[in-house]
């Protein structure tokens, strides 16, 4: 039988779309207006009180939250389960980000970022790195 010879610290955050922690969370249900990735930002849809899309530069809602299911994303019509304050695993792709960094996403792409360029500012990231990270949304 094998014996565990260590523990490995540098183990992947979760998902993106994880609620990162047990602070307090907001998470609020709207329909998608089009398929929604996890983890990616949204923004209100075209009927603010009942939907959402992904973020394209309208007003930001919160964060599609990770949920276990086949396709890997939220279809249109689906129920959307949106984090809108609280820590969340996000997906930053290439960008570099450090702890304390301003948090923003690109409002012609929906990446997230620590560079205000044609940006909204969400929260605060939590976690250094490129890829999954934690955000701490305003």
């Amino acid at each position: 039988m094998a014996q565990l010879s260590g523990y490995n610290f540098e183990d992947p955050l979760g998902y993106s779309g994880m609620v990162a922690d047990m602070s307090g969370s907001v998470i609020d249900s709207y329909a998608a207006e089009g398929a929604i990735e996890f983890g990616a930002g949204v923004e209100l849809g075209t009927d603010p009180d009942k939907q959402v899309a992904t973020f394209a530069g309208g007003t930001f809602a919160g964060v599609a939250k990770f949920i276990q299911n086949e396709a890997g994303a939220y279809a249109d019509k689906d129920t959307v389960s949106v984090v809108s304050s609280g820590r969340v695993i996000v997906d930053t792709l290439a960008v570099d980000v450090e702890a304390g960094d301003t948090a923003y996403i690109v409002d012609a792409t929906g990446v997230w970022t620590n560079v205000s360029t044609d940006a909204t500012e969400v929260g605060t990231f939590k976690t250094s790195g490129a890829g999954l990270v934690i955000v701490d949304l305003a």
